[in-house]
């Protein structure tokens, strides 16, 4: 019997030995794998167009791909080599994994926060609807929500500036504004009367 002793602590993720099997001298291959999963690199392409916003201290969002995994971590490293094949270079977030949520080797989607800008009125880009040509967001009044068209100003993905038309601390519909929408409309068909 020997004792083989880790160099690091983590888990055995692979195992090149069989029972019986006899090692001697030095193995051509370590009998295990040890690995420390408590933190994860997160690999990220980096295409040529992005290469000059993409630096290191930038926040980034990462999603697993098929599951509802989500973390924010920060780019630790960027790579100063194009990869001749791809044209593309790598940046690195490093992700805490206590939980095991993330598993080597899966890929995932990444949202890198190239600015910040202050805005006084941000609203989801789901709060949105256009009725009769113009954008609005349903606004609560007494009688309900209304529609109120609104000047749009710089957006993302998810979130959108209101340059006019809705002031900070209104109550607004964020969601089901679909809804509303349809609701509207059935609304004025019953007030439309019927024509013989």
């Amino acid at each position: 019997r020997y004792e083989l002793t880790a160099p690091i602590s983590g888990t055995i993720i692979e195992r090149h030995l069989t029972q019986g099997e006899v090692v001697s001298g030095e193995p051509s291959e370590p009998p295990f794998v040890v690995a420390s999963i408590d933190t994860v690199w997160v690999q990220l392409t980096v295409y040529p167009k992005n290469l000059g916003q993409v630096r290191v201290g930038q926040e980034v969002r990462v999603a697993a791909d098929n599951t509802a995994a989500s973390a924010t971590g920060t780019i630790d490293y960027v790579s100063l080599q194009v990869r001749e094949g791809t044209r593309t270079a790598l940046a690195r977030v490093v992700l805490s994994n206590e939980d095991g949520t993330w598993r080597p080797g899966q890929f995932v989607a990444a949202q890198v926060r190239l600015s910040e800008t202050q805005a006084a009125v941000v609203v989801p880009a789901s709060a949105l609807q256009t009725v009769e040509g113009q954008t609005v967001v349903y606004v609560q009044t007494p009688e309900g929500f209304e529609p109120r068209p609104v000047e749009l100003g710089r957006r993302n993905q998810e979130r959108v500036e209101i340059l006019s038309g809705l002031q900070a601390g209104e109550r607004y519909a964020a969601t089901n504004t679909f809804t509303l929408k349809a609701e509207q409309g059935r609304g004025l068909l019953e007030h439309a009367g019927h024509a013989h």
